[in-house]
C-alpha cells in the first residue's frame, strides 16, 4: 500500500512514528507503529486502533473502544495515515532526517486505487471490481 515507501509521521505531542503495518480486526482497523528520532529510528511496535466521532475527530486509543466508528472516508483515512503531519525519510546515511511530505496523500491514493469490492443498496446489490 506505501508502494515500497516507508510511512512516517509527527504526532500531536511532537513524537515522531513510524507505521509499520496497518490491517482490520473485529470492526476496527489498526496500526502498528514505532516510536522513532529524527532519522527514522526506533523500537517497538505499538498496535494503536482508530477511531472516529461523529465530528471525525481521529481518536487513537491502544485498547478497542465502544461508542466510536472506525475509518469509513477518505479524510479520516488520511488521518490514520499522519495526515499533514506524514513525513518521509529525506537524505542519505547520517544525513537522513525526517521532513514533512506528502506521504499519506500517496497512501490514501494507492488505497483508494487499491479498493476492490463496492456494495450497492438494494435487494440486488453485486459485487464489483475495480482495476
Amino acid at each position: 500500500m506505501t508502494g515500497g515507501n516507508t510511512l512516517y509521521y509527527k504526532g500531536p505531542e511532537g513524537i515522531n512514528y513510524k507505521i509499520v503495518d496497518f490491517g482490520y480486526e473485529d470492526g476496527v482497523y489498526w496500526t502498528d507503529e514505532i516510536r522513532v528520532n529524527d532519522k527514522g529510528i526506533g523500537s517497538g511496535p505499538i498496535r494503536k486502533y482508530h477511531y472516529f466521532d461523529a465530528d471525525s475527530n481521529h481518536i487513537i486509543s491502544t485498547k478497542k473502544l465502544e461508542g466510536y466508528h472506525t475509518m469509513s472516508s477518505i479524510y479520516e483515512a488520511h488521518q490514520v495515515f499522519g495526515g499533514i503531519n506524514s513525513e518521509s525519510l529525506i537524505g542519505d546515511g547520517r544525513d537522513a532526517k525526517l521532513q514533512y511530505s506528502e506521504a499519506s496523500n500517496y497512501v490514501v491514493a494507492n488505497l483508494v486505487n487499491n479498493v476492490t469490492l463496492l456494495t450497492e443498496e438494494g435487494k440486488n446489490a453485486k459485487v464489483k471490481e475495480f482495476n
